[in-house]
């Protein structure tokens, strides 16, 4: 059992701008990062000499640890089936859409 509070922060994919990208572009030059345990999952839009431009919001998703671009230049997630060791759920793999 996990303490009230924990937190442990995972930072996942800098996403860098692409030909032919199924998101028109929205998310080049972010830094998506996220907390394992509450579940949020943000974005740093980074500028050209290194500054953050903006902090924001992107999804909820528990157990998120793993970002990366796959085929089709699509953001694909990873999620721990459970953090305790006693429930046995399988992890899962999203794609992200834009809503």
């Amino acid at each position: 059992h996990l303490p009230a509070g924990t937190r442990s922060v995972w930072v996942g994919a800098y996403v860098e701008p692409i030909d032919d990208d199924p998101y028109g572009g929205a998310f080049d030059d972010h830094l998506i990062f996220g907390d394992l345990h509450t579940g949020f999952v943000r974005t740093l839009h980074i500028g050209e000499d290194g500054q953050v431009l903006a902090d924001e919001p992107l999804a909820h998703l528990n157990h998120g640890h793993a970002w990366n671009r796959g085929p089709g230049g699509h953001l694909y997630v990873m999620t721990f089936g459970t953090l305790l060791a006693s429930d046995t759920r399988s992890a899962e793999l999203f794609r992200m859409r834009l809503q």
